[in-house]
């Protein structure tokens, strides 16, 4: 299951990374206790996605313990991730823990999704 769901949120977070190019827009990946979503910098600020999108807002399962390793953005903020409009990123790790299971989903300054097992 933690394996399923950090390659989901790869999945996910991939989408939004050519989603910005597609927008011209830039996007982020904000990630709380309770789950995580996307939002789009328009002029007048940060607009969630709508729920039902895929890029809206996805709950954890109940048996994950998610926690950010890496981010380049500003220590509290929820926007962990950020693609403009050509694909670059702000590099960023998250780590899924569950189910006697670690599994990594990290996104390079290029904007590369990577998933792999954590030690």
């Amino acid at each position: 299951e933690t394996r399923v769901e950090a390659e989901r949120l790869a999945a996910r977070i991939a989408f939004a990374r050519e989603e910005s190019v597609i927008v011209n827009r830039t996007i982020a990946l904000v990630l709380t206790p309770e789950g995580y979503g996307f939002e789009r910098l328009e002029d007048n600020g940060w607009a969630a996605a709508e729920h039902g999108s895929p890029l809206g807002f996805r709950a954890w399962p109940s048996a994950l313990d998610v926690r950010v390793e890496r981010a380049a953005s500003d220590a509290g903020d929820a926007r962990i991730a950020r693609f403009d409009a050509l694909g670059g990123a702000t590099p960023a790790s998250v780590l899924l823990d569950g189910s006697g299971a670690r599994w990594r989903v990290a996104v390079t300054a290029e904007g590369t999704v990577d998933v792999a097992p954590a030690d």
